[in-house]
């Protein structure tokens, strides 16, 4: 007999009071084995995706889609900026040949996914990161070896301005060359890309962009292209924290809008650039523009702007703790399954009115 603790009636091992149906001969949950949760994470998982609201008929979108949440599971921002990215890209891959110049390649897992490279489930994008700088991704601990479950097609070279990045990408093993060097003279022979990349332009001052495509043109072959992402002229009055921090400066709220630009943490330095303004600068360095691609309208881009980034510090520590007890590959799979299907609905969007980024396709012409 079993008595119940609550209520001192006998029992005859039931799993609950017959009388006041206390659990009386539960497991506890915090006694579950890694099997038990490996085991009941499989069930769950299984009947979610039952009712998912990922709707992509289009295998690689798909794909694309799981591995940027895979890979960027505690900053969905960053996820869902990725997928947009490449969902733009799709139609017009066919134009990133290789030999590829991946220009600011950073720690290479972008361009590989682009690619059709596949990331191992129980590894994220946080194994090297250092909270304590103030670019916490300015580290290297060799965390990117082994990776990739499915290698990307063949990509060419890469290049970096930080070294830790371009050890980052070495551990994938993806690229024929990488290089840490500046964008503004590349160490590579005349012709010798079949086409160029980059998501870094935006960092790169008007000042300097006839010193990058002249060298861009220079390492392209003929005909090559070159494809780049650039904020538009909508792009720094649609940022969350600017225009707040604009209009604290204007009501003379000084604290108020150092504390907004904080939050901004140098975004709005990015220079707005039209359609316009790419046709000339594109012209006066012998290439002639292909397509341009809007992909980010303002609600998403004021999703970004903020982000999961104020909260990440404590999710890296709840990550750090389910690894260090040998349960992150079991709960990770399951939170960027939510994740997946809750931020589906950002995808959907309306780009007919002011578009915050978007994607230039260029293509080299003789001078």
């Amino acid at each position: 007999m079993i008595s119940c603790p609550i209520c001192k009636q006998g029992n005859k091992g039931e799993n609950f009071c017959a009388n006041c149906r206390f659990p009386i001969n539960i497991k506890k949950l915090k006694d579950y084995t890694a099997a038990d949760l490996e085991l009941q994470r499989e069930n769950l998982l299984e009947i979610m995706k039952t009712y998912s609201s990922v709707d992509l008929e289009d295998d690689f979108l798909k794909q694309a889609y799981h591995e940027f949440f895979n890979f960027n599971w505690l900053r969905p921002e960053s996820a869902i900026y990725n997928y947009m990215m490449v969902k733009a890209l799709v139609p017009y891959k066919k134009f990133l040949k290789y030999p590829l110049l991946d220009l600011g390649c950073g720690d290479g897992v972008f361009t590989s996914i682009l690619f059709g490279g596949q990331i191992n489930p129980l590894i994220d994008g946080y194994g090297f990161i250092n909270l304590e700088q103030t670019d916490i991704y300015n580290n290297y601990t060799g965390s990117q070896k082994n990776i990739l479950i499915k290698k990307p097609q063949k990509i060419g070279a890469g290049i970096d301005i930080k070294e830790n990045s371009i050890n980052n990408a070495k551990d994938l093993e993806v690229y024929d060359k990488l290089v840490v060097g500046d964008i503004r003279g590349l160490p590579f022979e005349n012709e010798s890309m079949a086409s160029a990349y980059s998501n870094m332009i935006d960092d790169i001052k008007t000042e300097d962009l006839d010193k990058v495509f002249s060298e861009v043109n220079r390492t392209l072959n003929k005909a090559g292209y070159f494809i780049f992402t650039s904020p538009t002229q909508w792009f720094r009055e649609s940022l969350f924290y600017y225009p707040l921090a604009k209009k604290c400066f204007e009501s003379n709220q000084m604290e108020e809008a150092q504390k907004m630009i904080q939050y901004d943490r140098g975004r709005s330095e990015w220079e707005p650039r039209s359609r316009q303004f790419w046709e000339q600068v594109l012209q006066k360095n012998s290439f002639r523009m292909v397509e341009y691609l809007p992909f980010l309208d303002e609600t998403l881009l004021k999703f970004w702007d903020i982000g999961f980034r104020p909260l990440f510090p404590h999710l890296f520590s709840v990550r750090e703790s389910l690894r260090q007890e040998g349960k992150l590959s079991i709960i990770k799979p399951v939170i960027v399954e939510m994740m997946k299907n809750y931020f589906y609905k950002f995808t959907k969007v309306d780009l007919k009115n002011r578009p915050t980024f978007a994607i230039i396709i260029a293509q080299k012409v003789k001078k």
